[in-house]
């Protein structure tokens, strides 16, 4: 864990080039994919430019981040990237300065949510047709709840960790039910996955 540098008055943390790099690697090393990689770094550049010359966090900065990217960026948008800033201060264990509260999304609404029946069925009719692979990825949307971009988090590391960390989970990673780590590790073992994402 990156010690976070902070204010004179400890009332702030200080974002740097090398602790954004820093945290970028950690990434990596937990399994990350790439496109991931580039979404945190895109993300934390953005942030990096809003700061004053001083580069200091304080409580209620991602606030003010939040609303005037909403000037040029979907709510959907905005949300990836406090994401991305909520994981780095996670990593430099300055969680005090994080924005847990996502917006909304108005491009998801309208959209319906899949019942229960539903997902059985999904579930019963990818065991019928015997794709082990469409079997898995209900299971793993269901369970998990990650978004299909952030599918590549599902790695051979996550699920040996057991918890799977996404950018729209701020920073709080998913624990993975032992059962469903059990299917994936037999799908990795016959797929020959032994690190990197599971799909």
């Amino acid at each position: 864990m990156e010690q976070q540098p902070r204010a004179p008055d400890g009332g702030a943390a200080r974002m740097s080039w090398e602790s954004i790099e820093s945290f970028i690697e950690h990434m990596e090393k937990r399994g990350c994919a790439p496109d991931t990689l580039k979404t945190y770094r895109r993300g934390l550049l953005k942030l990096y430019r809003f700061l004053p010359a001083d580069k200091l966090i304080y409580r209620g900065t991602l606030e003010q981040w939040r609303d005037e990217m909403l000037g040029d960026y979907t709510a959907r948008t905005a949300n990836v990237n406090i994401s991305a800033a909520n994981s780095y201060l996670e990593y430099l264990g300055a969680r005090e300065f994080q924005l847990t509260k996502p917006l909304p999304s108005p491009e998801d609404s309208g959209q319906p949510e899949i019942t229960r029946a539903e997902y059985l069925r999904m579930l019963e009719r990818a065991r019928e047709d015997g794709n082990e692979r469409a079997y898995l990825l209900t299971n793993v949307f269901a369970c998990v709840g990650i978004t299909v971009q952030e599918l590549p988090c599902v790695t051979a590391e996550a699920v040996a960790a057991g918890r799977v960390d996404a950018p729209s989970f701020d920073g709080r990673p998913v624990k993975l039910p032992e059962a469903l780590r059990r299917e994936l590790r037999g799908f990795m073992e016959r797929g020959g996955i032994r690190a990197g994402p599971v799909f």
